[in-house]
């Protein structure tokens, strides 16, 4: 379901907040422009529980999936699981992370960069890779990861602009959805009219990106 989700909406917001008002502000924007995964990052104290909160005001959306990202260890994901976390994202590659996702039929995106690091996410059953950090490499180096293994679905994310050139580029370098962060979700005081703007900027960020997909790519329906 999950996957389906992406594939039709390849666009994923990387949300650092802690405010749970903000969060279901921010994901009910993003879910009226068409966003089907929400990513909630764990950087912060409190972040846990303000996930937690979200995600039980958020239950009526049900075609709205919120996840949990930049999970540090194992008995953290053991605890977002618990609370509902619907995928979980980890800037490396965790085995434990991996083995406890699979068990509770939970989607694990792990983060990569390397083809070694790709081949043994794919190998531990990973459907989905996060490439990470995107912009230090640029869409060339996704393009050549995947010549030798064009079977992986690729989420780049990290420094990318939700701009029509930055979009296009990895998309067309074989991107099979992309991460977006503070390019695309607003902070601060968030009044209407940048609730608005941010409803507005993910319904084009998916619209560019599903236009400029390759048709190459294997997408989330062949998983």
């Amino acid at each position: 379901m999950i996957l389906d989700a992406l594939q039709q909406a390849p666009v994923v917001p990387v949300v650092d907040e802690t405010d749970v008002d903000a969060l279901v502000d921010l994901a009910k924007a993003a879910h009226r422009g068409g966003i089907r995964l929400f990513e909630v990052t764990q950087r912060r104290t409190g972040a846990a529980a303000a996930l937690r909160e979200a995600i039980q005001r958020l239950a009526p959306l049900e075609t709205l999936h919120v996840g949990a990202g930049s999970v540090p260890d194992v008995d953290a994901a053991a605890d977002l699981i618990r609370d509902g976390a619907r995928f979980l994202v980890t800037p490396f590659l965790d085995p434990a992370i991996a083995d406890l996702c699979h068990r509770e039929g939970v989607v694990y995106v792990p983060g990569v960069m390397t083809p070694t690091e790709a081949r043994d996410a794919y190998r531990g059953g990973a459907v989905v890779v996060k490439l990470f950090p995107a912009s230090s490499v640029g869409p060339a180096h996704l393009k050549n990861l995947l010549a030798p293994m064009p079977y992986l679905r690729v989420m780049p994310t990290g420094g990318i602009r939700a701009t029509l050139d930055d979009l296009e580029a990895w998309a067309a370098a074989g991107a099979a959805a992309i991460g977006l962060g503070s390019s695309l979700v607003p902070s601060g005081d968030l009044q209407a009219g940048a609730l608005t703007d941010f409803e507005s900027r993910c319904r084009d960020a998916i619209q560019i990106f599903r236009d400029a997909r390759r048709t190459d790519v294997v997408t989330m329906e062949h998983a």
